[in-house]
């Protein structure tokens, strides 16, 4: 070995004071909308905007209640927790690299977006991958994305995975 270190093993999990805010503007935004609807403005208009903040509350709660963790190790990253019903593995190997992206135009939120290799296809299982996968293409968008609520900005948790990357890939080497 050339004197590279093998990354370590790090866990990263989401953060539950900004999964906290955004709980609690969601819940303020279907007092808002209910409060509007008592007050006779549009109904339609509150119905809709108590209806989708509050999935968006029930959203947030349910992160609270089962937080999203990112495994970083030798081989690779894996996303578990939050709404996924099982772990999502990523090898390094199928990862060309990171960077920052802002799913909207201008005000969407920074994610830490990744595209896989030239030839990598997801697996079989669910069907959806493939298409989604497809669909991203088509529109130039990277591959993939990991969401934002982590403990680290997305430049920093871009940068490190970045970094475990290239020190795994030249460990590979060696």
């Amino acid at each position: 070995m050339t004197g590279i270190q093998e990354p370590p093993q790090e866990v990263y999990r989401s953060s539950s004071s900004r999964l906290w805010v955004m709980l609690i503007g969601s819940l303020g935004f279907v007092a808002m909308s209910i409060f509007n609807a008592t007050r006779g403005g549009n109904l339609a208009v509150a119905v809709l905007g108590a209806g989708f903040f509050g999935l968006n509350a029930a959203i947030f709660g349910a992160l609270l209640l089962r937080p999203q963790t990112l495994v970083i190790d030798r081989d690779g990253f894996e996303l578990g927790g939050g709404l996924l019903r099982a772990p999502h593995r990523t090898a390094w190997r199928n990862v060309r690299g990171f960077r920052v992206w802002r799913s909207g135009r201008c005000f969407g939120p920074k994610l830490v977006a990744y595209d896989y290799i030239a030839g990598w296809e997801p697996p079989p299982e669910p069907p959806r991958a493939a298409k989604l996968l497809k669909f991203n293409r088509d529109r130039g968008w990277p591959d993939a994305a990991l969401p934002g609520m982590w403990p680290l900005s997305a430049s920093a948790l871009c940068e490190k995975l970045n970094d475990c990357k290239q020190r795994a890939v030249a460990a590979d080497a060696d």
